[in-house]
This record gives C-alpha cells, sequence and structure tokens, in this order.
C-alpha cells in the first residue's frame, strides 16, 4: 500500500512541474501583454517602464515572502494553495482586458496635471500600476516557494527540487516569451492572448487542486532516502550563512537584472528593435538561466560547504559577464552571420539565427546566474521545517535587487559609463559581494582557500575578459565606416549616434540612428518630406495657434511648424533624452528651433503626452520611427488616431508619415486604411519617391488659395518652403494627390491597425525584408486642382500647378527607374526633363545634381583636373538651370581644357549655334570638330549636312 501511495506522489510532482512550466508559459504571455497596455496608459518612457518594472518585482517579491511563511506553518496545504494561485490569475488575467484595456488609460488621463505639458505624475503611475497588477504578480510571487514547500514533503528531491521547479518555471518563461511574439499576439490579438493565457492558468489551477486531495509522504522518509548520508550544513552556522546567502542572492538579483538591461541595451544595437529581436533576447536570457540552475541543482549536494558554492556562483557570474560582454564584441558584426550549421534552427526562421547568436553570447553570464538558485535552496533546506519560509525571504531579496539593479543600470550606469563600463561595474559588484561571503559567511570556522582562490581567479578573468571592449561603439564605428561620429551617447532610453556623412550626390549632411535604425539625414530629400509634415497641416487647418510635434529627431518638422507666424505655441514631445541632447548638432538644419520662446520640449512618450493634454490642438504631426519596431504601433493603431481626433479642435488637422521603403506593400496597404478609416476627411501626398504624408481632420481639407498663398508673403515661411522646392501655393498643392476615397481604394480590404491587433509589428508572414512596394497605384489618377482648394484658380494659377505636377512626377519616375537598377542614361534624364521645367525648384536641382553645392564640387573637380569631361559636365548642369551666360563660360573652359578634343567642340558649336546670338562662331568651331572626326564617327554625316545647310539639324 505505500509503494502504490509513493507511485501516485511521484506521478503526481511529474505533472505538478509540468503545471509550473506551464505556468510559466502564461506568465510570460501575461507579462508582455501586460506590460504593452501599461506602456500605453502611462507612456513607455524611461519613467514609465521603470514604474511598471518596479511594481511587477515588488509584487513577486512580496508574494514570495507571504507564501514562504504561510507554507512552513501549513506544509499541506501548500499545493492546495498553489491550485488556488494559478487559478485566481487566470481569473485575474481575464479580469485585466477590461481593466487595463479599456479603465487604466482614461483614470491616466484625467489624473494628469502639471505645465507646460500636462503629464501623470510618478505617485500617480505607481497607483495606476499597481492596480492591475498587485493581486497577479502577488500570487505569481507565490508560486515557487509554495510548491518549494509541496515538492520538500511530497517528493524527494530536496534541495535540488527548487532548482528544477524553477528550471521548468524559467524555461516556460522563455517559451512564453516567444510565443507571445511569434504567433499568440499575432493569431488573437493582445485581449486573446491573455484571455488564452488566463484559460491555461485556470486549468493549471484546477488540475492542481485535484492532485493536492493526495497525501504527503512524511518529510523524514523523504530525508532519510534522498540524503544518502550525505554531509549537511550544521544548524549552528544556518543563521549567518543564511544572511550572507540572502545578501549573495540579494547582489545576483542586483548583477542579473543589471546585467539583463544592460545586455538588452547591446543587443538593440546589434539586431534591432522588433518584437522578434526582444522576444529572442528574452526568451536567451531566460534559457540560459533555467539551464544554469538545473545544473547547479545537480552538483549543489557535492559541496559540503555550501558557503563556497555560493561564493564561487557569484564569482562565476563575474566571469559569464566578462567572457560575454567580449563575445558581443568579438563577434556581433558577424556572428549573426556565421553560426555553427549544426545549430538545430530552421535558416528561414524568422529570427531563428538572433536568438541563437543570444543563447550563445548571452550563456556565460546567464549560466552563472541561474546556478545560484540551487546554492540558496541548498542553504535554506538547512533547516527543513523552515525551508519555504527561508527560500522566500532570501528570493522577496533577490527581487529587491533586481529593481535596483535594472534603475540603477538604466538611470545611472549607463549614462554614466556606458554599457561596456556598467558590465565592468556589475562584474565589481558580483566579485566584491563572493569574496565576502566566502570569507565571512561560516565564521568562526575557516574560509575554504580552495573555494576562495577560485572564487577570485574567476572574477579576476572575468575583469579581464570585459577590459577594453565596447560592443555598441564597435558596432557603430563598423556600421558606419569613415564616416566621422559626431556624438555617440548611450542614455536611459537607447543608444544613438550622429553620423557626418559625404558623398557626390547627397553632399554633407548628418545622420541620427538609434540602436540599429537610421532615423532620419538632414540632406535635402529628408528636409523636404519632413519640412511638409510641419508646414501642410498648419496650412491646412483652420487654427493652427496650438501645435503639437511627436518627435523630435533632427528637429526639421517642428522648425517647419513654429516657421509659421499663425502658430502661437508649439509643445515638443521627445521621448528620448539622448535625441534632446545632441539637438545643438542639428541647429543648422531646425534653425535653433529650441531657442524660439514659443516652444517647449517635453521628454515623455508622446502618446502619453497626447492622452495627457488638456488643451486641444490645431496642429499635431509626427514622424515616428517605422511600425516594425517594437511598440511604435501604438502611434499609427486607429485607437491613436481617434484619440488624436479627440484632442483636434474643430478644422484642426493631423499629419503622420508612412514609409514607403521598409515595409511590404501590404504593411503599407494596412497603415493607410487605419488613418483613411480614421478620418472623416483625408489626403495623400506624395512630395518624394518613398515617403507618403497623410493629412486628416474632422473638416473638410479644401483651403483656400488665399490663404495658402500667405505663407509665402511672410519671410521665415517663405523662406523654409522655397528650400525645399516649393515657390507658390501651386507647387505646393502639386504634390498632394488622393482624397480618402481614394487612399481607400488604394487599401482596399484589408486589416485595420489597432492598439488590440498590432498587426503590421508582428510582420513575419509578410517578409523580415521584402521587395519595396510597389506603389504606382498611388500615383495614379491624381486629384486635379479644382478640389483641393475652395475657391477657382485663375490660368495662371492652374498652369503653374500643372507645370509642377508633370516635374514632380518626372522626378519620382526617375527615381523609382535607378531604383529598379535601369541604365543611368533613363532615370537621369527624367531628372533633367524634371529641372527643364523648373530650372529654378531647389529640390529639382538637388535630385538632378545640379545645386550650387554640387556645382561647386564639380568646379573644384575640374580645376584641378582641368579635363573636359568636368568642364562639360559643368555647362550641361548649368543649362539645366536656365544659366547661360555660365553655360558658355563652362564650355569655352571644356574647349580650352581640350582644344582638340571633338566632345569639346562639339559641345560648344552646337550651343551656340543653337542660341542664335553667336552662330557664325558655333558654325566655325563645329567645323574644327568635322575636321578632327575619323570618317566613320555618327556625328560626321549630320556634320556635313548642318555645315552645308547653314540650318540646324
Amino acid at each position: 500500500m505505500a509503494l502504490e501511495q509513493s507511485r501516485k506522489n511521484r506521478s503526481a510532482l511529474w505533472i505538478v512541474a509540468a503545471l509550473f512550466f506551464l505556468s510559466g508559459v502564461a506568465a510570460l504571455v501575461n507579462e508582455t501583454v501586460w506590460s504593452r497596455w501599461l506602456a500605453l496608459a502611462l507612456g513607455s518612457s524611461a519613467r514609465g517602464t521603470v514604474v511598471v518594472l518596479c511594481v511587477f518585482m515588488a509584487g513577486l517579491g512580496a508574494g514570495s515572502l507571504w507564501a514562504g511563511s504561510i507554507a512552513d506553518r501549513r506544509p499541506e496545504r501548500a499545493l492546495l494553495w498553489f491550485a488556488w494561485s494559478e487559478g485566481t490569475i487566470g481569473l485575474w488575467a481575464w479580469l485585466t482586458v477590461p481593466l487595463l484595456g479599456r479603465f487604466v488609460a482614461p483614470l491616466s488621463a484625467a489624473l494628469a496635471s502639471g505645465e507646460p505639458l500636462p503629464m501623470l505624475a510618478t505617485p500617480w503611475r505607481v497607483l495606476l500600476a499597481v492596480l492591475p497588477l498587485a493581486i497577479p504578480t502577488f500570487l505569481m510571487g507565490a508560486t515557487l516557494p509554495l510548491l518549494a514547500r509541496w515538492a520538500v514533503d511530497h517528493g524527494r528531491l530536496a534541495p535540488r527540487a527548487i532548482g528544477a521547479l524553477y528550471t521548468l518555471n524559467t524555461l516556460g518563461g522563455a517559451g512564453g516569451a516567444l510565443l507571445a511574439a511569434f504567433w499568440v499576439i499575432e493569431k488573437f490579438g493582445l485581449s486573446g492572448a491573455v484571455i488564452a493565457s488566463g484559460a491555461v492558468e485556470i486549468a493549471c489551477g484546477a488540475i492542481a487542486w485535484r492532485l493536492s486531495r493526495l497525501p504527503a509522504q512524511p518529510a523524514v522518509t523523504r530525508r532519510e532516502s534522498d540524503d544518502g548520508g550525505k554531509a549537511r550544513t550544521p544548524m549552528t552556522a544556518a543563521p549567518q550563512l543564511l544572511l550572507f546567502t540572502s545578501a549573495a542572492f540579494f547582489t545576483s538579483g542586483f548583477v542579473g537584472l543589471g546585467l539583463e538591461v544592460t545586455a538588452f541595451r547591446i543587443l538593440q544595437v546589434l539586431l534591432g528593435s522588433s518584437v522578434y529581436a526582444l522576444a529572442a533576447m528574452l526568451a536567451a536570457f531566460l534559457i540560459g538561466i533555467g539551464a544554469g540552475s538545473w545544473g547547479g541543482a545537480l552538483i549543489a549536494d557535492r559541496f559540503k560547504r555550501p558557503a563556497s558554492f555560493v561564493a564561487l556562483s557569484l564569482g562565476l557570474l563575474a566571469l559569464g559577464a566578462g567572457v560575454s560582454l567580449r563575445l558581443l564584441h568579438s563577434f556581433g558584426q558577424t556572428g549573426v552571420a556565421k553560426l555553427p550549421a549544426w545549430l538545430p534552427v530552421p535558416r528561414s526562421l524568422t529570427y531563428g539565427n538572433e536568438f541563437w547568436f543570444c543563447v550563445l553570447v548571452l550563456l556565460p553570464a546567464t549560466l552563472a546566474l541561474g546556478a545560484i538558485v540551487p546554492a540558496v535552496a541548498r542553504v535554506a533546506d538547512a533547516m527543513p521545517a523552515q525551508l519555504a519560509g527561508r527560500f522566500g525571504r532570501a528570493y522577496a531579496l533577490n527581487t529587491i535587487g533586481a529593481v535596483l539593479g535594472a534603475a540603477l543600470a538604466g538611470f545611472v550606469l549607463i549614462p554614466r559609463f556606458g554599457t561596456a563600463g556598467t558590465v565592468q561595474v556589475l562584474i565589481v559588484a558580483a566579485l566584491g559581494v563572493a569574496l565576502m561571503v566566502a570569507l565571512l559567511a561560516e565564521r568562526p570556522a575557516r574560509p575554504d582557500l580552495r573555494g576562495l582562490m577560485a572564487t577570485l581567479v574567476c572574477g579576476v578573468l572575468g575583469m579581464v575578459a570585459a577590459n577594453g571592449v565596447d560592443p555598441s561603439r564597435a558596432a557603430f564605428q563598423s556600421r558606419f565606416g569613415n564616416a566621422a561620429m559626431l556624438d555617440f551617447r548611450e542614455g536611459p532610453v537607447q543608444t544613438i549616434a550622429v553620423v557626418k556623412e559625404d558623398n557626390d550626390q547627397q553632399l554633407e549632411f548628418l545622420r541620427l540612428v538609434t540602436n540599429q535604425t537610421s532615423l532620419t539625414g538632414t540632406h535635402l530629400y529628408a528636409q523636404r518630406y519632413m519640412g511638409l509634415l510641419g508646414h501642410l497641416p498648419v496650412m491646412f487647418s483652420q487654427s493652427p495657434q496650438r501645435a503639437l510635434v511627436i518627435c523630435l529627431g533632427t528637429g526639421m518638422t517642428a522648425s517647419a511648424v513654429i516657421a509659421h507666424d499663425q502658430v502661437q505655441h508649439l509643445d515638443v514631445v521627445e521621448i528620448s533624452p539622448e535625441v534632446a541632447a545632441v539637438d545643438p548638432l542639428f541647429q543648422a538644419a531646425n534653425h535653433n528651433l529650441l531657442a524660439d520662446p514659443r516652444v517647449t520640449l517635453s521628454i515623455e512618450d508622446g502618446r502619453h503626452a497626447l492622452l495627457a493634454a488638456a488643451n486641444p490642438y490645431g496642429v499635431i504631426t509626427l514622424e515616428p520611427p517605422p511600425p516594425r519596431d517594437a511598440g511604435v504601433v501604438s502611434l499609427y493603431s486607429r485607437d491613436f488616431y481617434r484619440l488624436t481626433l479627440q484632442r483636434l479642435v474643430p478644422g484642426g488637422v493631423v499629419a503622420q508619415w508612412i514609409p514607403l521603403h521598409s515595409q511590404s506593400i501590404d504593411e503599407v496597404r494596412m497603415l493607410v486604411r487605419t488613418f483613411a478609416e480614421s478620418f472623416p476627411y483625408a489626403l495623400g501626398v506624395i512630395a518624394v519617391e518613398r515617403d507618403l504624408i497623410l493629412l486628416g481632420s474632422d473638416r473638410p481639407l479644401t483651403p483656400s488659395l488665399a490663404a495658402l498663398q500667405r505663407a509665402w508673403q511672410a519671410p521665415r515661411s517663405s523662406a523654409a518652403l522655397e528650400r525645399i522646392g516649393f515657390d507658390d501655393a501651386a507647387s505646393l498643392l502639386a504634390t498632394v494627390r488622393l482624397d480618402r476615397d481614394a487612399l481607400m481604394r488604394f487599401a482596399g480590404a484589408v486589416a485595420v491597425v489597432s492598439d488590440d491587433d498590432p498587426v503590421v509589428e508582428h510582420f513575419a508572414r509578410f517578409g523580415r525584408r521584402p521587395p519595396l512596394p510597389e506603389i504606382r497605384g498611388l500615383l495614379t489618377s491624381p486629384l486635379p486642382l479644382t478640389k483641393l482648394v475652395s475657391d477657382s484658380a485663375s490660368t495662371q494659377v492652374s498652369s503653374r500647378f500643372d507645370l509642377a505636377r508633370r516635374a514632380l512626377e518626372l522626378s519620382i519616375d526617375g527615381a523609382l527607374l535607378a531604383e529598379a537598377r535601369r541604365p543611368a542614361q533613363e532615370w537621369s534624364r527624367q531628372f533633367d526633363d524634371a529641372l527643364r521645367l523648373r530650372p529654378f525648384d531647389a529640390y529639382l536641382r538637388y535630385v538632378a545634381g545640379a545645386s550650387d553645392e554640387h556645382l561647386r564640387r564639380l568646379q573644384i573637380k575640374a580645376e584641378s583636373s582641368n579635363g573636359v569631361e568636368a568642364w562639360i559636365a559643368i555647362a550641361q548642369k548649368r543649362e539645366l538651370r536656365g544659366e547661360s551666360r555660365e553655360t558658355e563660360a563652362a564650355l569655352r573652359h571644356a574647349v580650352q581644357a581640350g582644344p582638340d578634343d571633338p566632345r569639346a567642340l562639339l559641345s560648344l558649336g552646337k550651343w551656340l549655334l543653337d542660341t542664335g546670338t553667336k552662330a557664325g562662331e558655333g558654325r566655325e568651331v563645329l567645323a574644327r570638330a568635322l575636321a578632327l572626326l575619323p570618317p566613320d564617327h555618327r556625328m560626321v554625316v549630320p556634320l556635313r549636312r548642318l555645315l552645308s545647310s547653314g540650318q540646324p539639324d
């Protein structure tokens, strides 16, 4: 009978272990969704993120502390309480759908206050995070001590039971992180994901409740069968040893979360910030911890002196952190592409290579981080009756350390020392506490000298491995090669760099890069579309006095907004303090925007700022990062656009940027449809080939020509518009191509992006690097001038409008031909023809390579080489600009450089003949060219005919 009962208990142990694995899966799905919802309500700025993290970890610690105490007092009810906890977590998960999805955000807006831009104060953020997270995180923290107590009494696995259970739960968490990113949210949306994970939690609770009715095996039987005579920690040493072990566990939490924050920041530079990359990083971290905990559980009982095991675990953590940093530095740029072929991952799997790369580079640190869990369990097991309570208190300290480590690393260490320096600080912290444990934990007994030396050697080797490496900086330098890096910053939000680049087409410009995303540059292409993001909503708005710009970036959009005298106040919201800090480098491009007294800059999440705004705006414009970056889709969703409508004055205008270069055509259509469906009136603007601007309003977007033309009557706005190629209202209106109906036809029957279904953020099915989307559907059937303005246009205005539109179409066609790698003759001809139509257009001069700076560079090249081709090129560009005198001068320079060169003579002679003012000289020059040409040259016959007839041919 006893044997049969033992078999039942052993089966129950395996079932409960499986339940704890599934609990880990569900917990990470829940955590992913809850964090997302809270970011929408509280903001995803550094402040909002750390509040959510602290509340989450504090709940885990409090639950662990409570569960450890009650489990030791009533061990026979431990599994029942576990079942109750799991079921309650599942039910609460269902409750969070209305609570977090619908209630917290408006409450956050109602509580927000402050000047100049209302923001939610940190105490209110804490309260609103505690409200939905306190109960589930408390119960999540309780599950491990409860199961540890049950495993001690019901199974025969102590002290390794806790390590094994922790391993299962952690590996389940890794699976949950991957499952949420790669399938569940994409398939069911955020609400569906939480409902599914809640159902799993409830099922786990129900099964655990059924198993709780089995009688537990007496603890003494477990110990007699499990120990096998192995030495145990003396009772007299247990309190002091537990104190130092708890300090070590606190330190491992501090170092572990600090290391996680730091490693993630480095990996975002190497791999990007998509949901897939972030999930791969988190899963790799958890897998390493789980494997380390399992390995530590296997060897925990082999150490006769637990203090040596605890100290060595921290020493190995110091070594592993240094080795991981070295690996990130050494293989960060090539490791993803050169993974060993034997790794079991389909190469077609989106981010499969990145996942294994994260596992390999993080494994040295995460293995050691997980190994300390069974070490702490071994010490707690020295007093079996207090196992759960002692472990629960130690685990609570671990979570406190984790909160402090994450906050200190993100807000203090990384901004002060950078990611590489932060890892070195964490190595020193781990080594220092490890040596303290090795020396003092078992006093008055002498320290274990072999363990002490092993710990010291590990720590020193870790410091050596971390010395002189900086993966993030090296990645930026490798990416941009010889380009000058003007600034490099690692702050609490992200890593950024400002790079100066120079080439003959784009000329000299600055590029702003965050993590792995190049946000923008200051070349004229970017100035044009980002300028329109500011000019258009101001000029189309019926009340543009108050404006909001979300995302500062280089400041060029905000600069365009404030260039208009009608704008009396401009709020600029930027989530990254690092971006704001490098603004002085962009003052030439944004005309010292932040010095304008009408401008207020706030460091905050843009969506939260809009949610908290007390006063409506006449203009809201934004150019966020591409929506494939994790979290950014919240600025492209239907819910966000509805929020903007609520914050607009009647007749106000929202301007949104849609990238046409970094996603598939299906994603573009979804973004367009989402915007068009959200506004009663909408327009689509294409001023450059790969950037779409959408305007939305609650009133018709048909201003009068006179109202638009006022922008050219004020010096600042007129100069700003002319710099990017717009000399009057007609040329500006020529960029407006689609109304709301046309946008809807282009989008077709596609899904709408919403907060609950962030479909474009989960882009695996569209392709990681899709071909550039075919955008000609946006260019057909453009709106006529009569539908763009409320009044009738004169014949002269209509003519300028038609001319500007034709020139723009030619330049876009040329860009698309160049993009398709067609012969240079084809696409350059398009640019040239566009410039001939509008030779004064600054933008068309730029794309045709005929701007003042382009010509200056050609002049330097021609003067230094005195080459015929360079002077002819200058003449061609001067001719496109309509500059006759300069064209002739360049052609004469070409003849001087090559008096016997037929090309120079032909070019000058034809020019003189065509202009008609110096036809005689032209004929003489052409005659000289004819004499120099070989008889079979293709120009011989036309030249003879021309010279004999006296008429141009």
